[in-house]
């Protein structure tokens, strides 16, 4: 569950919709009803939390809901642009139960990445607290946009190194047709022809080879991003609305953020429908990385389900599927969301 907590942010990024909004139109979501929700996720079968925003950091509460998913025994990780970390709230995070901070990173220079965030001084202060994060067993990832901030893999890899990272996973801007998201901004920074998207993702996929840190996104992911780009069929639909779920700053639960009807209330998830459709509406890779990266425990699930109800060939089949042998590679590259390191 990806649980966006508020949509305030006190960045001034252009290609992000959250800078537009002003305080006036904050909004925070109710702590009291959202830890109550937590327990219900925990018996519907959810697992793992994703906090966002906006901004999750600015949550006045945040801590406490961290404690509570916590004591609940979630895997908990945290998506944050790095401004309003201390030492002192590292530790806070680390004692919340924390595991992964996914920090953005938008360019391979402080200049330009401070200039776009509005941050003076970020770069600095992430280069004196990621040691401190790996010593309270917090786990820093980079987070990179593609976007025309930045061009050169190797100047952004020794970017992210100088700055104390060891992994990497790259967000893919969404194309121009796809279903639009509140969070979404028109931005020349972020607007790429389906060929020019296609070259950066291969690109991408030769770079991690020799990259100095890991690269979180799977090879299956980014070549099947390729054959979608490319007006090919792709093989493995979102798990998105499934197995992966989004939770709004109103406590309403949608498939993903990018489809914003509500499925529910955070109180109805363990009655509201599962949704399995092959959708292919946009390029995120929180969605479309993870359904790769998945799908051989989906199948391995489906293959027990379909054996516990005696059909033997339907399990048979659900195992012996093509796809399975592809996504175990993906499922292997992208091992550090759910281990210990890098």
């Amino acid at each position: 569950m990806q649980i966006a907590l508020t949509n305030a942010c006190n960045a001034r990024c252009r290609f992000c919709g959250f800078s537009r909004i002003s305080p006036d139109h904050w909004v925070m979501a109710d702590a009291a009803r959202l830890r109550g929700g937590l327990p219900l996720l925990a018996q519907a079968g959810v697992r793992y939390l994703v906090f966002t925003g906006g901004e999750p950091l600015l949550h006045p509460h945040l801590l406490e809901i961290l404690h509570a998913a916590k004591t609940l025994g979630f895997r908990i990780m945290l998506c944050t642009n790095g401004s309003l970390l201390t030492q002192e709230l590292v530790t806070a995070l680390a004692q919340a139960g924390v595991t992964h901070l996914i920090i953005s990173i938008d360019a391979a220079s402080a200049r330009v990445h401070e200039s776009h965030r509005g941050f003076p001084g970020l770069c600095r202060s992430l280069q004196t607290l990621l040691p401190t994060m790996a010593d309270q067993g917090l786990r820093p990832l980079a987070s990179v946009t593609i976007s025309r901030l930045w061009s050169d893999f190797d100047a952004l890899g020794d970017f992210l190194t100088s700055l104390g990272f060891r992994a990497v996973t790259f967000s893919y801007p969404t194309m121009a047709g796809h279903w639009p998201s509140g969070e979404a901004a028109v931005a020349p920074s972020i607007t790429f022809t389906a060929a020019e998207l296609a070259a950066v993702l291969q690109k991408l996929q030769s770079w991690r080879r020799r990259a100095p840190l890991a690269v979180l996104n799977p090879d299956l992911g980014l070549e099947e991003l390729q054959r979608q780009l490319q007006g090919q069929a792709v093989r493995f639909p979102c798990l998105a609305g499934w197995k992966y779920f989004y939770l709004d700053w109103h406590l309403n639960v949608c498939c993903c953020h990018i489809r914003r009807q509500p499925l529910g209330t955070v109180e109805e998830f363990a009655d509201l429908p599962r949704r399995r459709h092959a959708c292919h509406a946009c390029l995120t890779d929180c969605y479309r990385d993870a359904s790769v990266q998945q799908y051989p425990a989906v199948a391995a699930s489906e293959a027990w389900q379909a054996a516990h109800k005696g059909q033997w060939r339907a399990a048979i089949k659900h195992l012996l599927r093509r796809e399975n042998r592809l996504a175990l590679t993906a499922a292997w590259q992208s091992r550090h969301w759910f281990s210990g390191g890098p």
